[in-house]
């Protein structure tokens, strides 16, 4: 009776790794082993970096996103701070046409000294702006525009989201980060001297005004308001010293009106094209 030779061992199915390699493990076919491996390795390799670049290229749109959306903000923003300038010069154009014609004084510059802020930097004295010229509207109500203003609202909504949400890491350029920070810095600021000072100071001014009988809105007769001026000192001091805080507010604005646009233009840059 002869031996009936052993069946060779039958190649595992194609799409079997696991298999293929045991396979050549029990065959020896090193070489074979050993490219299983490297496709192995290979893969997995693969996966991490198909993974890691479908997470960059997210990261990548939500940042695009993110920009968007500030820069959406400071666009509305500078919105905002042109409207409060243009009403802001207006009022002291009032203001200074009153004490020249009342008094005769012609104001030029403002003692700062103690009137620095973290938005704007003085150093002693602050110049006159050029101030536009009165229509016949602002005449004939003098005292309302003097006393009757805008104060814009800056929003930090998109950086506060920012923040809130732990997404500032996404942006890349760490110099954008620290401008966008530093702009922050300045709108807090700016509104803090606002709520503190400015709005505060412009109801004690009204409160002047309506002790003798100036209301806010009301037609005066220009002729009647600078013999009052005139003939009390305290009317005129106390127009006086609104027309310095106006120059600071127009300061302050011009200011962020700067930072504003500096770091708008900065995200321009880094937002790509849609």
């Amino acid at each position: 009776m002869t031996d009936t030779p052993a069946a060779p061992e039958a190649t595992p199915q194609r799409g079997s790794l696991l298999g293929r390699i045991a396979h050549h493990l029990r065959t020896q076919n090193w070489t074979a082993v050993v490219i299983e491996l490297i496709v192995v390795v290979f893969g997995v390799f693969l996966g991490f970096q198909l993974t890691a670049w479908n997470t960059d290229l997210a990261n990548q749109r939500r940042e695009a996103g993110i920009l968007r959306e500030i820069a959406a903000d400071l666009e509305e923003d500078r919105q905002q701070i042109d409207t409060a300038r243009t009403v802001t010069l207006r009022r002291m154009a009032a203001a200074h046409y009153t004490i020249a014609q009342a008094t005769g004084k012609s104001i030029d510059h403002f003692n700062t000294q103690t009137a620095s802020t973290a938005s704007v930097n003085l150093t002693g004295t602050l110049a006159l702006p050029e101030l536009p010229p009165l229509d016949d509207g602002a005449r004939r109500g003098l005292w309302g525009a003097i006393v009757t203003g805008i104060y814009p609202t800056p929003s930090t909504t998109s950086f506060d989201a920012l923040i809130g949400a732990g997404e500032i890491g996404l942006i890349r350029d760490a110099t954008l980060v620290r401008q966008i920070q530093n702009y922050r810095v300045v709108l807090a600021s700016y509104n803090a001297t606002q709520n503190q000072s400015l709005r505060p100071m412009i109801n004690d001014v009204r409160a002047v005004g309506e002790a003798y009988g100036l209301a806010a809105f009301a037609d005066i007769d220009e002729a009647a308001l600078l013999k009052l001026v005139k003939e009390t000192p305290q009317l005129s001091a106390t127009i006086e010293s609104q027309l310095g805080w106006m120059a600071l507010q127009n300061t302050q604005l011009q200011s962020v009106d700067t930072a504003a646009a500096a770091l708008l233009d900065r995200i321009k840059a880094q937002i790509p094209a849609e």
